[in-house]
């Protein structure tokens, strides 16, 4: 079977139970040691995620462990952003609590309030100063992490939106701004397939890790 075929097969299978397993073109999914040492959520059970349609994405197993990109206390209720870390760039999920489910479905070492803000380079990434990407800024390579500063941090579609293929990316470079020489890059990011769906991951992205 063709591995493309196999893929596809592999996700729809996984989709049509109630407890399923994340498959993708772009695993691992978990945390890596190379992200190890920030912060972490570790299921002691097993954990349906829901997307924003109250679909079912997929499944975490007890025991699996993901990088947390947000940590936080809002309106009484504790918010968490994690990642399925893929070899492009972390997929962000998000889990919350709410009257009926008052603790969050994980534990971690990190204390709402206490942790450290960092920005960091998910894959190899070559930046430009415009959406034309005639002018190269700069390159970051994969793994490079810098303490996230006070100025904008994000990243938005540049132009019109590209259906089925790669999308150009206006990213704030944040602390990346000094090595850049601008506070803002264009970066074009190709498609690829996570958890059944197809799309572009900025491969730069924040997340939280313990304080020193």
């Amino acid at each position: 079977m063709h591995l493309q075929n196999l893929s596809k097969l592999c996700c729809s299978l996984a989709l049509a139970s109630l407890l399923v397993a994340g498959c993708s073109d772009d695993e691992p999914g978990t945390i890596t040691e190379e992200w190890s040492s920030y912060c972490t959520a570790t299921f002691a059970d097993d954990y349906q995620v829901i997307d924003g349609f109250d679909d079912s994405l997929f499944a975490i197993r007890a025991g699996e462990e993901y990088l947390l990109l947000e940590y936080e206390e809002s309106d009484g209720e504790l918010e968490a952003s994690l990642a399925y870390l893929t070899k492009r760039g972390p997929y962000a999920f998000d889990i919350k609590t709410d009257p009926a489910n008052p603790t969050l479905p994980f534990t971690t070492e990190c204390e709402i309030g206490n942790v450290a803000n960092y920005i960091g380079a998910f894959d190899d990434v070559t930046f430009y100063a415009s959406e034309e990407l005639s002018q190269e800024l700069c390159t970051i390579s994969a793994g490079t992490v810098l303490p996230r500063n006070n100025e904008p941090a994000g990243f938005s579609i540049a132009g019109g939106i590209s259906f089925g293929g790669p999308q150009i990316y206006r990213v704030y470079l944040n602390a990346f701004a000094a090595q850049c020489g601008a506070s803002e890059g264009f970066v074009k990011v190709p498609e690829i397939s996570v958890l059944g769906t197809q799309t572009n991951l900025v491969p730069v992205r924040w997340f939280v890790g313990p304080t020193q």
